[in-house]
């Protein structure tokens, strides 16, 4: 009698090769799904690509036109004057250096302007252009005649001073005059000569006219201030070109950031492209009215190149500027140099004085 084999032995005896196709078929199906991801690695888009990008920092600090060494206020004799009435603008320009001063004032219909000539006699002032006066002034007496409906008109004034030895200004002022109109009156020039400033006595009238009393203005003066409003310079089609703000960008110094205590270092020696690579640059508004809020934008020298655009910036005062410390990493290799473009306003939303001072370059040295 033969002996029959175990029920196990039986069963591994007759299973069949199932179990290797199944190990053939996942090992298909994971070459397929690599292939599949490298394919779209390859293809991925834009966005996805931007991750690989180099990482930029940006830092910025604000220094106000007082924190530098020339400072210019120029206020009124009175925050209200009377159309007809002389009154006086008041200035004060540090550092104290010679020159000479300029006044102008936008043209405005219905509205004339008269200053003293040297005889003492008021004669009109052109409008939309600067007017010469004495140096070493610190006032000027003048005159506004107002016609129209309307009872108060708000008139700017700036004042402009220019060394010696320049033919443009390199500082200015600017304060508005709020007039309360003569309504229905044509405009007359005055023949009265200036006065002294006085808070006191009232203005001399000219000999041979006779001047009604004066009501008092103790309520209008009141409306006044409240109603007061500033009319725009941009308003003026004829105001000069210097009346516009001015963006102007500085190199200032290339260098890195210390991995230590996060600090930017100023070098001239090359960089490592292992280093956090930094450039120092400054924007400053040399133009004579503030500016609306602005960008800048940088070319970097990454890999792969990239354009930064900066968020929208605080505006500017004339004077006024900012120092920005760029950092990037990833900078390219391979080359003695590397160069960062900086754009200040690229899309020409800030109407300059001179738009060809928006652009600067700063050279990296790189290690090879």
């Amino acid at each position: 009698m033969s002996s029959q084999p175990a029920p196990s032995q039986q069963a591994n005896r007759i299973q069949p090769p199932t179990s290797w196709w199944a190990v053939l078929a996942l090992a298909a199906a994971l070459a397929v799904l690599f292939l599949l991801a490298g394919f779209a690695l390859i293809n991925a888009p834009a966005a996805w690509r931007a991750m690989q990008a180099a990482a930029v920092s940006l830092s910025a600090q604000f220094y106000p036109a007082s924190g530098d060494r020339a400072s210019f206020t120029v206020r009124p004799s009175a925050p209200l004057v009377q159309s007809g009435e002389p009154f006086s603008l008041y200035w004060e320009y540090q550092p104290n250096t010679a020159g000479s001063f300029s006044v102008q004032f936008p043209c405005r219909e219905g509205i004339a302007v008269y200053l003293p000539n040297t005889l003492g006699v008021y004669t009109p002032a052109p409008c939309g252009k600067a007017i010469a006066l004495s140096s070493n002034r610190s006032s000027v007496r003048l005159i506004v005649v107002s016609e129209g409906s309307a009872p108060y008109r708000d008139i700017p004034f700036t004042i402009s001073f220019t060394p010696n030895g320049s033919e443009e200004p390199v500082a200015q002022g600017s304060a508005i005059v709020t007039v309360a109109s003569r309504t229905g009156a044509p405009i007359a020039a005055p023949s009265e000569r200036p006065t002294p400033p006085s808070t006191t006595a009232s203005p001399q009238q000219p000999a041979g006219r006779r001047v009604a009393p004066r009501p008092q203005r103790q309520e209008q003066r009141g409306v006044a201030q409240t109603q007061r409003f500033a009319l725009p310079t941009s308003q003026s089609n004829t105001s000069p070109s210097r009346g516009k703000p001015n963006l102007v960008v500085y190199p200032l110094a290339v260098g890195y950031i210390d991995a230590d205590t996060n600090a930017f270092v100023a070098t001239t020696s090359p960089l490592s492209p292992s280093q956090r690579v930094a450039v120092r640059f400054q924007v400053k508004n040399e133009g004579g009215t503030t500016t609306p809020q602005w960008r800048f934008a940088a070319v970097l020298p990454t890999v792969p190149p990239a354009i930064f655009r900066s968020p929208l910036q605080q505006p500017l005062a004339p004077g006024d500027r900012i120092e920005f410390t760029l950092a990037f990493d990833k900078v390219r290799s391979g080359t003695s140099s590397v160069s960062v473009r900086i754009n200040v306003d690229p899309d020409n939303k800030v109407r300059e004085t001179n738009e060809g001072d928006n652009l600067a370059t700063l050279s990296l040295p790189i290690q090879q």
